[in-house]
């Protein structure tokens, strides 16, 4: 762990408010990058961001008391793995209590994960990786394999993305089909 954040956490936990300020400004970047993972706006559906930043906020503060430094775990992965625990929670209740039953947690369901704060956090650090992984792979793409991939996504036939980007379907089919052998070679490459 790094000796800062190490400084930062035994700071908290003796009551110094302005070291969770601090701290606050090192996590505040991930914590917006989780929120955003989400699909804040669905249908009926619709969360403040700020709610959602100030209940990461809480999920921070709780991680700094219950992060075991002992343990073989960074704590920015716990950290992580605590605060997008705590935001689904809230999401899915927001969720059942505006009637709708099934919400996709993830703007990216391909990939959609299922967090739990009882399970082994070097999962998280995983799934992590891999999320990386295969933003990395997608900014890589080729702008029209970008938006074969996108239109994809939206439940187009092939057909149908062949009219609309003025290309074959064999193209489609190609492109897809290379798609996903690159992105299996990039995944079966992942070293954890």
């Amino acid at each position: 762990m790094d000796k800062h954040i190490k400084v930062l956490i035994e700071k908290i936990r003796k009551g110094d408010e302005g070291a969770f300020t601090q701290l606050l400004e090192e996590y505040r970047r991930m914590i917006y990058k989780i929120i955003y993972s989400f699909d804040l706006n669905n249908g009926d559906f619709r969360v403040d961001e700020n709610d959602l930043f100030q209940e990461a906020c809480l999920a921070l503060y709780d991680a700094v008391f219950s992060f075991e430094q002992g343990r073989n775990v960074q704590f920015s992965t716990y950290a992580y793995m605590v605060i997008r625990s705590r935001i689904m929670t809230l999401l899915r209740n927001i969720s059942r209590s505006a009637g709708n039953e099934s919400i996709s947690l993830d703007s990216h369901a391909d990939h959609s994960l299922k967090f739990a704060v009882n399970e082994d956090p070097q999962f998280y650090h995983r799934e992590e990786l891999f999320r990386e992984k295969l933003d990395r792979f997608i900014t890589a793409l080729s702008s029209e394999d970008r938006q074969i991939l996108e239109l994809k996504n939206e439940k187009l036939t092939y057909q149908q993305i062949s009219q609309r980007l003025g290309i074959s379907v064999k193209r489609v089919d190609n492109r897809l089909r290379s798609m996903k052998r690159k992105l299996k070679e990039e995944m079966l490459n992942l070293v954890i």
